[in-house]
């Protein structure tokens, strides 16, 4: 007989698992626009990859205060606007 306790398969936080229905978000949350003011509101733009960078730690209290340090950063592109 087989063994029916075993982990669960997945978190229930991405439930339902299926295909999405296309290939691009929607933008959900909009800034409050006043006509006063011309400025961009917003650019679509979609997550690349990803890499890292060689940076000097600039957090005064930290134990690698004014030493590099390597982070990681997330690439972003975008169609020319």
């Amino acid at each position: 007989m087989a063994d029916k306790s075993r982990p669960r398969r997945g978190s229930m936080g991405f439930s339902p698992r299926k295909r999405a229905l296309r290939k691009f978000g929607t933008i959900q949350a909009w800034p409050e626009n006043n006509e006063s003011d011309v400025r961009v509101l917003g650019f679509a733009g979609w997550k690349a990859g990803m890499t890292h960078v060689l940076m000097r730690d600039t957090n005064q209290n930290s134990t690698s205060a004014g030493q590099e340090i390597r982070k990681a950063v997330t690439v972003v592109e975008a169609p020319p606007m």
